[in-house]
């Protein structure tokens, strides 16, 4: 089940590296629904590392709802919700304290678990170098050609020309508002409105 399991060589912790070895086997299907993994010592003696550092990566896995674990009944691969796929998902937090409210930024622990998970999927697919490259101002032309065929339905013809990415509803409501208004024009709000 978990034998021959390689951990990364990178300089991460070998706690994230051991939980991110045995999403993947979960994720490729090497590890079932149900299938119950090894006592935390096997696993840490197999490794040569801590078993402290094994209850981590555990934790870590059920916290990503991979693994659930009940006295009694050891460490298990958890049912999936058909309803969810892969993304950023709101899980516990390992962080304790004050949380910082001041950004618009995703809760720590759970956006690096996520990330770590979506990372190599994400180097592995056709449009990852584009998405590096400086790109036309209304948005790459694949990306809006799969918006306006998705928006087909409701829009009519499909024609990515109509179709203007923008990099954050700021960007966006400046580029509407610069489409329906001229200069000079007098725009009203109400006092809550950000006025950035």
């Amino acid at each position: 089940m978990l034998q021959d399991l390689q951990l990364a060589s990178d300089e991460g912790p070998v706690y994230r590296r051991l939980a991110d070895a045995i999403a993947e086997r979960i994720t490729a299907g090497t590890l079932a629904v149900g299938d119950r993994l090894p006592p935390q010592r096997e696993i840490a003696r197999a490794l040569g590392i801590n078993v402290t550092t094994v209850t981590r990566a555990l934790s870590t896995l059920q916290q990503r709802g991979l693994l659930e674990a009940r006295p009694g009944r050891g460490t298990t691969v958890a049912a999936r919700n058909g309803g969810e796929g892969p993304g950023f998902v709101s899980a516990p937090s390992e962080d304790t304290g004050v949380i910082d409210l001041s950004v618009n930024r995703p809760a720590t622990s759970a956006y690096l678990d996520a990330l770590a998970l979506l990372l190599p999927r994400l180097s592995k697919d056709r449009h990852y170098v584009t998405l590096q490259d400086y790109h036309p101002p209304e948005g790459p032309l694949w990306a809006r050609e799969a918006i306006a065929e998705w928006m087909r339905p409701a829009a009519g013809d499909g024609d990515p020309g109509r179709v203007v990415l923008a990099a954050g509803a700021q960007h966006g409501l400046d580029c509407v508002l610069g489409a329906v208004t001229r200069q000079g024009d007098v725009v009203l709000a109400d006092e809550v409105t950000y006025q950035g």
